[in-house]
């Protein structure tokens, strides 16, 4: 007894792939992106306009004041980390600078070691 098995039936194929997926993700979310250029702006004016006060740029640029006040006592206290997130997000990292150091030493000493014996290592 012969089973006819109708192929067109369950046609599969993949829709994408995972990197196909990955490359139409955006690299921001537009949330920070704006935020971004809100800030940028914000200076802008408080650099170019010569306005004295963060509250009258924020009025123009419709932010909040409270914002707006925050990233130009951020500029104050350090210029060069205006763009930079205060607050790391995510969970702490579990290796630190020393796990490192003992990692690449054992790796430099035998590049044929194995990962139970940098295991045994680390403790």
């Amino acid at each position: 007894m012969d089973y006819i098995v109708d192929e067109a039936q369950f046609r599969l194929e993949a829709l994408s792939s995972h990197t196909q997926y990955l490359a139409q993700l955006p690299l921001e979310s537009e949330k920070v992106i704006e935020a971004m250029q809100d800030k940028a702006r914000l200076f802008k004016l408080l650099f170019e306009k010569y306005l004295s006060a963060a509250a009258a740029a924020a009025k123009r640029l419709r932010v909040h004041v409270c914002t707006a006040q925050k990233w130009a006592e951020q500029y104050e206290r350090d210029p060069n980390s205006i763009f930079e997130k205060w607050r790391k997000t995510g969970r702490p990292r579990i290796l630190n600078e020393e796990h490192k150091k003992v990692i690449l030493e054992c790796i430099d000493a035998n590049p044929l070691v194995v990962l139970d014996d940098v295991m045994r290592r680390l403790r």
